[in-house]
């Protein structure tokens, strides 16, 4: 028989999750989300580390159309009187498959929806 797992909440972590379950096991899942639809609107962006992309390319995101990522080489870091206070070179974190990776939030939800089809999907859960 088998197991039946409710995942509480449709953001990254719960349409992580639900990828996982649904790519890598034979187990049923219903994901359950407050809201009355997913949040697609373009606004702000996400950082994704380089153990953030390891985890999603094992379910795909690899394939993910490279115009709409980008992989800063370095970030700098000011004051809040803006005056330079370091900078980080990134690419020593990266390898050839796992980039500090940035982009649109709307982005990475699109992508980690498209797999979870609606009868596992329950809207306006409280």
């Amino acid at each position: 028989m088998k197991k039946k797992i409710a995942i509480i909440g449709a953001g990254i972590a719960g349409l992580t999750l639900a990828n996982f379950i649904k790519k890598k096991s034979e187990h049923d899942f219903i994901l359950y989300e407050k809201q009355e639809s997913l949040s697609l609107e373009e606004g702000y962006g996400v950082q994704l580390s380089t153990n953030s992309t390891k985890i999603l390319n094992m379910i795909g995101f690899n394939k993910i159309d490279n115009k709409k990522i980008f992989h800063p080489k370095a970030i700098d870091f000011y004051s809040i009187q803006n005056q330079k206070i370091c900078d980080l070179d990134l690419s020593q974190f990266n390898t050839k498959e796992n980039k500090y990776t940035t982009l649109q939030r709307s982005t990475l939800i699109e992508f980690l929806k498209d797999d979870i089809y609606t009868q596992h999907l329950r809207f306006g859960k409280k």
